[in-house]
């Protein structure tokens, strides 16, 4: 499973480098890890995302969004 997700998160960020459209790399790898793990699920029979803990996801996706706003807040105060 890490195989998968490590390749497919490589797949994606050569074909958005190939076409030149900007990538977070740690968007890719969280995005790989919740299909694996929902894919994971329906090859144990079970429901389609119950592999996945959406509470700890959307955790993850507002610090994915807050950081740079923190980051940007930080850059301005130092100039």
């Amino acid at each position: 499973m890490v195989f998968a997700l490590l390749v497919a998160a490589m797949i994606w960020n050569l074909g958005t480098w190939y076409y030149g459209l900007p990538a977070s790399s740690s968007h890719t790898l969280i995005g790989s890890i919740i299909g694996v793990a929902s894919r994971m699920n329906c090859y144990l029979a079970k429901s389609g995302t119950s592999g996945v803990d959406w509470g700890q996801a959307a955790n993850i996706g507002k610090s994915l969004l807050i950081s740079p706003l923190v980051g940007f807040a930080i850059a301005g105060t130092a100039g």
